[in-house]
């Protein structure tokens, strides 16, 4: 069990890194297999393909994002005044910024992962921003 995690994580970390520099589509599973030292039966194994990996770089980069908008939102809400749009995107900014100093990537990948959601033929990665992601930032 140990063993498949630290495969896991490292074909994660391999992709997110290299999907910053260059992008989704731009990236072949042959850079990630070998930037994490795997063959590609270890990646079809851990996430079944390319937009398997691409969805779990999307959740490992989303899961802490939504986690700070949570909180800082709650804190807000403290005040019973409404919120301005100006603060809503202040907590978006601080909370992208937040993110970004414990994962290097995050703002990168962040950027891309919004270009390629909305290209045409990303309806699996829309599905997910919408009933995973928009759940939690449904208050946002």
């Amino acid at each position: 069990m140990k063993r498949r995690l630290k495969t896991a994580t490292r074909i994660i970390l391999a992709a997110e890194a290299l999907f910053a520099e260059q992008g989704f589509n731009e990236t072949t599973m042959r850079q990630i297999t070998t930037a994490a030292d795997v063959n590609l039966a270890a990646v079809n194994y851990h996430f079944r393909s390319k937009q398997g990996l691409v969805n779990a770089v999307c959740e490992r980069l989303m899961e802490p994002l939504c986690t700070e908008i949570e909180t800082a939102l709650a804190d807000r809400m403290l005040d019973s005044s409404p919120i301005s749009v100006e603060e809503l995107l202040d907590i978006l900014m601080r909370s992208l910024l937040n993110v970004s100093q414990i994962n290097t990537h995050s703002l990168a990948v962040f950027m891309r992962l919004l270009e390629l959601a909305y290209m045409k033929n990303q309806e699996e990665l829309r599905e997910f921003f919408m009933t995973d992601i928009g759940n939690r930032l449904e208050p946002f």
